[in-house]
């Protein structure tokens, strides 16, 4: 039994996402916009991520690289790739996952676009794995933000309700760019050479991009119009505080939020562990094969 004022706490949940749906959450129409808008997104991440393996036979009998060489090349993405997830999460969640999309996708676009001049560029200077490792280095920095912005972008404009189904709709992109990469990339790339299927990735990665420019200035523009705006930059914030008061029932009186992650509860619990153990596994036999597999065929 509830005392006179207050209430459960599925109703405060549902109040509070009502009250938000008023301030930032999307509408259905950008809802299904933006859900397009970050399949295509992951789906071109994936495509640019498998391509160097898809091509890595061409590239290293060019180059002359051996078996060492060539797994160097190929895994020295994830040094990169691993930096950058946990700083790629705080800085979506202090100032916007869309602005920081913007600069690590850019980043990662014109990279892979130029990744061929690069390597005769590496060649050239006589020294190819130093200069190669640091191109893979650094796109695997770019593409590590991709993953925290995505899902601090779909937590702060979506209700508890509509979270699972759109993050799991856009990260079905990450399949269909190894599928996108791994057919239409194989024929580019016995057709016309490996540099073309380079450019072909590369290129829509930009086209992604200025989609990605777009969305976001349609939704800045309900800001500027005088609608609900869709754009903050942290869910911890001193309104959310507000409006999780009021939706307990008192308006007037501020509840602290703690906005520190408790890494010591996290790393006390199994769940955390078998979670981590579970994605370990799963990533290090998908990747193993994601990478070598078109050296296994070939």
């Amino acid at each position: 039994m509830l005392a006179p004022g207050m209430k459960s706490a599925s109703s405060a949940s549902s109040e509070v996402d009502d009250h938000f749906s008023m301030e930032k959450l999307w509408t259905k129409t950008e809802t299904r916009l933006w859900t397009i808008n970050l399949f295509i997104g992951t789906l071109t991440v994936y495509a640019a991520r498998i391509v160097l393996p898809i091509c890595s036979i061409a590239v290293a009998k060019e180059y002359n690289f051996n078996k060492a060489d060539s797994g160097i090349v190929l895994s020295c993405f994830f040094w990169g790739y691993a930096s950058t997830q946990i700083i790629g999460g705080y800085l979506a969640d202090n100032y916007g996952g869309e602005r920081v999309l913007v600069v690590s996708t850019l980043f990662w676009a014109i990279t892979t676009c130029v990744t061929p001049q690069l390597f005769d560029l590496a060649a050239w200077m006589g020294q190819p794995l130093f200069i190669l490792i640091i191109v893979r280095v650094a796109k695997g920095v770019s593409q590590g933000f991709h993953y925290p912005c995505m899902a601090s972008i779909i937590s702060r404009h979506l209700t508890s309700a509509d979270k699972g189904r759109v993050f799991g709709i856009c990260m079905a992109g990450s399949h269909a760019g190894t599928v996108l990469a791994g057919s239409v990339g194989s024929i580019l790339l016995d057709m016309f050479g490996w540099r073309v299927v380079f450019y072909f990735i590369g290129s829509l990665g930009v086209l992604w991009w200025f989609y990605l420019q777009q969305s976001i200035a349609l939704s800045t523009r309900r800001v500027t119009d005088g609608k609900p705006a869709v754009m903050l930059p942290l869910l911890h914030s001193k309104s959310e505080s507000n409006l999780l008061t009021a939706a307990v029932g008192e308006p007037k009186k501020m509840l602290p939020i703690n906005r520190s992650v408790p890494w010591r509860t996290l790393f006390s619990k199994p769940a955390f562990w078998a979670a981590f153990t579970a994605q370990y596994c799963g990533a290090n036999a998908y990747f193993t094969l994601f990478s070598w597999l078109p050296s296994y065929f070939a």
